[in-house]
């Protein structure tokens, strides 16, 4: 069945659409707070939960808190991560966004019973599939999505539209106890604003490219794809398909939130080891300078280039983390020509949850790059140290192991030239500054990388018999580099020299 518009449920209660801030088409910037949790999460004929002891109330409960203070205009809990008591407080307590944000938070599975004790609260205007309830089986996977409209006479209404999962995963146990719903929703502020649209993990294992056909009037507008989900093969072929079609090279406004649980979350017996959660977009005027892509590694946020889509994928650190931060409009057809200019998300804090403190506490996330070279004995200070950052390390790795993407390119040192930051539609990450993905061709990339580079460091150039005659004197007194040449530019010979011009050193 084809995405609902919101405006098919509102206008029969006599309310009008939404005005939500992150769907506004102006220079503005929206601010983001996403909960990606850790736990252990049992699954049985009966329902989906974590178990007490990943203390998702608490973590919960904090965000909502966290939420309300930073006024995020767009807040967003995963697939059954959220424990029914915290949407019950949230409810009984009216602890719901302000007018202008909206929060999509996934709840753990629902009875029946469950969620008529929820919407049994008439203060809020609840919108959902009300034949949910007549249909058989024991659980319901939910996302609720709470907002602030007007009705007619202009009066402020708290509105919680709820979602149903339409898709079981591959797991039988959703396929022979969960409750399907029909409906997928496309929110809205007007037909002009941005469209946003909310998928439940395997909900997109039935995407149809065809309702979003060259005939279907929201697939030419601006679109924010959240895909919510609990998965342990994020990148599968058949979850990537959704991506892969919104991300095709002949439009530039459409963006997807893919937001996972963090690696090491257990499922029954299985665990997740790579979580995906991850922010792709095609703005063509994205702000990947060397400070934005560093200032964001170190809040835990990676770049890369999907180069196949053309298109930019920013992968959030593996574990568990808040994080709150700010992105460019979708679209901005209606600032002046002059302030157009969509550079893209850029992370303002990191939070991981303190077990003592019972809160979300601010921290810099951990790329692994030092543990990686401590486990495997590299003693790499230029790569572990403090005075190259994650853009001019990956310079170094690539120059080192001599894997230029385009050896007589004058712009071999930008970012979107540098093989290291590239993936392809498998979207293996063969960063070597970002070192959480597990996948075997990536560990052995990294492997083969950092030997490579611990050789010519530790061996070749500690052995005055690997440098020729002409310039052995130069043993001992010589480092590896790049020089920055005055009009900007790169250099990338290795020569040793004295110049005040040479930067970027060991």
């Amino acid at each position: 069945m084809p995405p609902q518009i919101i405006d098919n449920l509102l206008q029969p209660r006599n309310l009008r659409n939404p005005t939500l801030r992150a769907l506004e088409i102006n220079q503005t910037l929206y601010h983001l707070l996403i909960l990606q949790p850790r736990g252990e999460i049992t699954a049985t004929a009966n329902g989906v939960s974590a178990n007490a002891v990943s203390n998702l109330t608490e973590k919960c409960r904090e965000f909502i808190e966290l939420a309300s203070q930073k006024s995020a205009e767009l807040a967003i809990i995963p697939e059954y991560a959220c424990p029914k008591a915290v949407i019950n407080e949230i409810v009984e307590s009216n602890l719901l966004p302000a007018e202008g944000n909206l929060w999509i938070i996934s709840c753990e599975s629902l009875t029946k019973s469950e969620l008529n004790n929820i919407v049994a609260r008439n203060t809020i205007e609840w919108l959902f599939e009300q034949d949910i309830l007549n249909k058989p089986g024991n659980f319901l996977n939910a996302v609720f999505l709470f907002f602030k409209t007007r009705d007619n006479n202009g009066i402020l209404k708290d509105v919680g539209l709820i979602q149903f999962k339409t898709s079981p995963s591959t797991d039988l146990l959703e396929r022979d106890n969960m409750i399907c719903g029909s409906n997928v929703y496309i929110l809205r502020n007007n037909r002009g604003s941005v469209h946003l649209i909310t998928y439940i993990c395997s909900d997109v294992l039935l995407f149809n490219e065809a309702e979003f056909g060259p005939n279907i009037e929201y697939i030419h507008l601006p679109l924010l794809i959240v895909h919510v989900q609990l998965n342990s093969q994020p990148r599968h072929l058949d979850i990537q398909r959704h991506r892969k079609f919104f991300l095709e090279p002949r439009s530039d406004t459409k963006e997807i939130i893919c937001l996972n649980w963090a690696r090491q979350t257990r499922i029954n017996a299985s665990v997740i080891e790579f979580g995906g959660s991850a922010l792709y977009t095609k703005s063509g005027q994205l702000d990947n300078s060397d400070q934005r892509v560093t200032n964001n590694h170190k809040q835990g946020l990676y770049y890369t280039f999907w180069e196949t889509r053309y298109a930019h994928s920013y992968y959030f650190n593996n574990d568990e983390t808040v994080y709150y931060f700010q992105n460019t409009k979708v679209s901005q057809l209606a600032a002046a020509p002059a302030a157009v200019n969509r550079t893209g998300p850029e992370v303002l804090e990191a939070y991981f949850w303190n077990s003592s403190q019972n809160r979300w506490n601010l921290v810099e996330p951990n790329d692994g790059l030092v543990d990686l070279c401590s486990q495997n004995n590299y003693l790499l200070p230029i790569m572990t140290g403090g005075t190259l950052n994650p853009v001019e390390k990956e310079r170094i790795a690539v120059l080192s192991s001599g894997r230029i993407k385009k050896p007589k390119s004058k712009e071999w040192h930008n970012i979107q030239e540098l093989g290291f930051f590239m993936i392809q539609d498998e979207e293996i990450i063969r960063r070597v500054t970002f070192v959480q993905d597990p996948d075997p061709d990536a560990v052995a990339h990294r492997i083969e990388i950092y030997g490579r580079l611990s050789t010519l460091i530790n061996r070749i150039l500690n052995d005055s018999v690997n440098f020729p005659r002409c310039i052995r004197d130069l043993f001992n007194n010589s480092q590896i580099g790049y020089i920055l040449q005055q009009d900007g530019k790169y250099d990338y010979d290795y020569n040793t020299t004295f110049n005040q011009q040479v930067q970027r050193w060991q």
